[in-house]
């Protein structure tokens, strides 16, 4: 089945998508990787602990899905790293509005998740994408198990995020949540939506994963990037510190 996504309601700077199961995934042939984005995930609960929505599964489901990802955006050069801890949320506003689960949920509801969220102190402060998974997407109805959804920040480092068990079960679903979780970063990348179906960023239907030039250069000047250091340049660096942590060690026999 093809991907399905759509925007419920259009605004400036947030877009949101759906999704069931897809084909394989198709880009474009890989570039080097020279530059990566750095998600931390949190976790929402109910505020009592319970209830914590679906992140991308067990470890063997999401090494599968983060080498999609990874894939997916080794067309533009860029690597994927997620942190490797998950952040916990008890907020069941954050989860699903408070049980009120009737309707579509208010957009509006995406910036008052981060300020809370903020203000709960897990949030990743670095330079880094935050992507909070939530039973209940801002902007959507509730979703079924066999759908993935998410709204994101366009451009920023904010993602809500709606991962359907059902899809964690068989390939071609954990396929469809690497292309609605690429689609998202994209968003943050700087990347719009986009009229040709054959593409990541397609507004409605995507029948392939891939980016076009212009995208590519859009995403690779966003600041959330990172430089990955040559291989070269990397082994010099790893000895400097080395050495710096040498030196410090001895430091205190000398301060007063």
């Amino acid at each position: 089945m093809p991907t399905l996504r759509f925007i419920p309601i259009l605004i400036a700077v947030v877009c949101a998508e759906w999704c069931t199961a897809q084909a394989a995934i198709i880009v474009n042939s890989a570039l080097p990787v020279d530059r990566q984005v750095v998600v931390q995930f949190v976790q929402a609960r109910e505020t009592n602990g319970t209830s914590p929505a679906t992140v991308f599964g067990d470890a063997t489901q999401r090494s599968a899905i983060e080498a999609m990802l990874d894939q997916i955006w080794a067309q533009a050069g860029i690597d994927i790293s997620i942190l490797p801890t998950i952040t916990p949320y008890n907020s069941s506003f954050a989860l699903d509005r408070n049980n009120n689960t009737s309707g579509d949920r208010p957009i509006g509801d995406f910036d008052t998740i981060f300020v809370q969220a903020a203000a709960a102190g897990v949030l990743n402060n670095g330079n880094v994408i935050n992507a909070i998974f939530v039973d209940y997407v801002p902007g959507f109805s509730i979703l079924s198990e066999n759908s993935a959804g998410g709204l994101a920040s366009l451009p920023g480092d904010q993602i809500t995020m709606f991962t359907g068990d059902s899809l964690l079960t068989f390939a071609t679903g954990r396929e469809a949540i690497a292309s609605v979780f690429a689609h998202e970063i994209g968003h943050n990348l700087g990347l719009n939506h986009i009229g040709t179906d054959d593409n990541l960023m397609a507004a409605f239907s995507a029948s392939s994963e891939r980016l076009n030039a212009s995208q590519i250069g859009t995403a690779r000047s966003s600041n959330l990037l990172r430089v990955i250091p040559e291989p070269g340049a990397a082994w010099l660096i790893g000895v400097s510190l080395v050495l710096v942590g040498a030196c410090r060690t001895r430091l205190p026999r000398y301060q007063a």
